[in-house]
């Protein structure tokens, strides 16, 4: 099940808002083989037959895309435009919020620091604190055939298509002078700031006070980004969650030019980079390091939210998103909404009848949206089109799974979500002022703030039954209402069409705005290198 911390706090003004931001999804290990995605040739061999795995589609040998430019396959044409990237993206939707998040794009650094407790030191991991502090920095930093699959930088940058570059270091290890159990029962003084972190946050900025200047490149006060590991094991049966994985913002401090504060940091178990070994079909070496808890929380320093329902399971579990993507059940690459919010991919706008050959999103960027009142910006409400295929940043997780029992789609297929990210603006007690969409983010004034109202946690949402993101199904059946995840049938395939209706739109054939949708999509040839998508209007 989905594990989470769900006290949060975000302070606006002189109010406190409960805001945190993590997760990870427990279940059973697949069984997998191990190979290096820098070495597609790699084999190993069971007790009778050789199994050959890569990490990456083993017949591509795609590279980023230049870091200026997402290539396209089409101009604009009859029926469409190429209006550029977005307008707005999600840090300036976290800074509206009194929050920060990291640039999305070029060279961004995070500083990385290992602690430990008093029971469990560093050198009791496996080869010491050397070697476990060599592990940390492969997980971060490393290349492919140093993790196996790909680390914190090596993801990231292919996922942006080149465009987001992460640097950093990761410090020694810091030995707390404190048990983990006087740990978890630490309480700030500052009552507005409920979390336990605060404690690491001082012990760092006095051990390392130069690092604090060295890592705001951008020079707003705050540290850019921070990710603290702890040394010992994470713990997902403890309600307080203390021992888990998560995002939070440290809001005591005002930011501070010459002398920053830190503000964004992730928090995470040093045992999580093992928590998913893909165990080999041989007795051969198994793939050292699993990064994905550490890529699915730096997602959320990027400013993501996640996708998953934080509200529980059980009867009438909502999970909309269909639970495969990387802020959701910690798998595949980002989906082309993601993206396209971080500023690394620009659409295809319809406007009219027309036809579009759509290359794979997970190597050029393409995309498809519909809306005919687009303004700008990816937090609107919209139809997004991609084509999906279990290469790239897909195929590991798509060919074998992952330890939580989620696996990526294995085939080819057309994904089509309902985005609705339209910004409302909300009080500093997070209560919506109005339900008017706002277009362009404003910032907190000590009154009111701009946030997407949409959430794919019911009790979260603006509105009763409306989702921020919904993938939509080819069967025409609405499975994730009830807690259904996604799987290959999710995905439309050649032949198929797809025409709004009840059965996904609270309204029939419009969106929740109750503007008409107006289109049909139709899926046509299908090859590797693209798919013919027939859009005919209706209204």
């Amino acid at each position: 099940m989905i594990k989470k911390k769900t006290a949060r706090t975000l302070l606006l003004g002189l109010t406190t808002i409960m805001l945190l931001s993590g997760c990870r999804l427990i279940g059973a290990l697949w069984p997998s083989s191990s190979t290096s995605e820098d070495d597609p040739t790699s084999t190993t061999s069971s007790t009778s037959t050789t199994t050959s795995i890569t990490t990456s589609d083993p017949t591509s040998s795609e590279t980023p895309p230049p870091s200026s430019e997402t290539p396209t396959s089409q101009e604009p044409g009859d029926g469409y435009t190429r209006p550029g990237y977005s307008s707005q993206n999600f840090r300036e939707l976290a800074q509206a919020k009194g929050l920060e998040a990291l640039e999305s794009t070029g060279t961004q650094s995070v500083l990385v620091v290992p602690v430990d407790f008093t029971d469990y030191r560093a050198a009791s991991q496996l080869g010491g604190a050397a070697a476990s502090k060599n592990r940390i920095e492969k997980s971060f930093f490393g290349s492919t055939s140093e993790t196996g699959w790909h680390s914190v930088k090596t993801y990231f940058h292919k996922s942006s298509y080149g465009k987001l570059n992460v640097s950093g270091e990761v410090l020694p290890w810091l030995n707390l002078p404190i048990s983990r159990d006087a740990f978890k029962t630490i309480k700030n003084s500052n009552p507005s700031y409920d979390d336990n972190t605060y404690y690491v946050l001082d012990k760092i900025k006095e051990q390392y006070p130069d690092k604090m200047k060295e890592y705001d490149k951008d020079g707003n006060g705050y540290v850019d980004a921070l990710f603290i590991v702890y040394a010992c094991p994470f713990d997902s049966s403890d309600p307080d969650m203390t021992f888990w994985a998560y995002v939070f913002w440290d809001m005591r401090y005002d930011p501070n030019v010459s002398n920053p504060e830190f503000n964004v940091y992730g928090w995470a178990s040093y045992h999580f980079m093992d928590d998913a070994p893909y165990i080999p079909f041989t007795t051969t070496k198994a793939y050292e390091i699993d990064a994905h808890t550490y890529i699915h929380e730096f997602g959320n320093i990027l400013g993501l939210d996640d996708y998953y329902n934080y509200d529980g399971f059980g009867t009438g579990y909502l999970n909309m998103s269909g639970g495969i993507d990387m802020q959701a059940f910690n798998i595949i690459d980002h989906n082309m909404y993601s993206k396209f919010g971080l500023q690394w991919a620009q659409p295809y706008l319809v406007n009219d009848t027309t036809t579009i050959n759509l290359k794979p999103a997970h190597s050029s960027g393409e995309f498809i949206i519909i809306q005919d009142d687009y303004f700008g910006s990816a937090f609107d409400e919209y139809i997004l089109i991609e084509y999906y295929q279990p290469k790239g940043l897909n195929y590991m997780d798509s060919t074998i799974g992952y330890s939580n029992g989620a696996s990526g789609h294995s085939l080819n297929g057309v994904r089509i979500w309902h985005v609705d990210s339209r910004m409302f603006l909300f009080n500093a007690s997070y209560n919506p002022i109005s339900y008017d969409q706002v277009q362009y983010i404003k910032d907190f004034d000590g009154n009111s703030f701009t946030a997407i109202g949409p959430s794919n946690t019911p009790s979260r949402s603006i509105y009763n039954d409306v989702y921020y993101l919904h993938l939509l199904e080819s069967t025409g059946i609405n499975t994730f209402k009830d807690g259904g995840i996604a799987s290959d049938v999710t995905l439309f395939k050649q032949g198929q069409t797809f025409t709004p209706s009840s059965t996904f739109f609270k309204y029939g054939n419009k969106f929740n705005s109750q503007k008409t949708i107006g289109y049909t999509i139709s899926i046509g040839q299908m090859t590797n290198q693209e798919v013919v998508i027939n859009i005919t209007k209706t209204a």
